[in-house]
């Protein structure tokens, strides 16, 4: 694995299908090359948020700064089931529906397990 700085890796361009409000990400996958997943380092501002959205693969969230929490919804009826506080590490399991908001400066680092 190669080392590297997240201020030099790369600023991606953020979907709006996918975020509201001020969003960074950098691809962290990019600098160390893993073969099984994607990693970015994220960081919501003020009124930041994902829209409610699932993946094929597990995620592992790590906080390093700041609050959010985590929704998760009913599939089929779209009812919200559950809110949790983002901080530490968090694991987000696959085809879960959910979002991530900000409740104050966040910064944190998004693995992908699977691509």
């Amino acid at each position: 694995m190669k080392k590297g700085n997240i201020s030099s890796a790369p600023v991606k361009k953020v979907k709006k299908d996918y975020f509201t409000g001020p969003v960074t990400l950098r691809e962290i996958s990019g600098i160390t090359k893993p073969s099984e997943h994607d990693i970015y380092h994220v960081i919501f501002k003020k009124s930041a948020r994902t829209k409610i959205h699932s993946h094929t693969g597990a995620q592992m969230l790590i906080v390093t700064k700041g609050k959010g929490s985590l929704v998760y919804y009913k599939k089929t009826s779209g009812e919200k089931m559950l809110v949790q506080r983002l901080f530490g590490m968090n694991q987000i399991s696959d085809q879960m529906l959910h979002l991530k908001y900000l409740e104050m400066f966040m910064k944190f680092f998004l693995r992908m397990l699977t691509r």
